[in-house]
């Protein structure tokens, strides 16, 4: 099974008690084949959960990005130079 959270900024802004629900997905779904794909257009820490959301996912993939804080944020530090 798949979750898809299209927006998860918005998401964490509009419905922030709904977040742990995510986090809980994302930390304990891989034991029973749920996985959670979440997207967002604008990679901010606090839509991020302050890494905690982050640090669940295994596979993270950043499109383009205004700034290099962004790609940081989103792969990690030194992931861009990294390759």
């Amino acid at each position: 099974m798949v979750i898809v959270i299209d927006e998860y900024a918005e998401f964490a802004d509009t419905a922030p008690a709904a977040v742990p629900y995510a986090e809980s997905v994302a930390r304990r779904g891989r034991a029973v084949a749920v996985d959670l794909l979440a997207a967002t257009q604008r990679p901010t820490q606090k839509a991020m959960g302050g890494g905690a959301l982050r640090s669940q996912m295994s596979v993270r993939i950043c499109l383009r990005v205004r700034k290099r804080r962004d790609v940081d944020l989103i792969l990690d530090k030194g992931m861009l130079s990294a390759g």
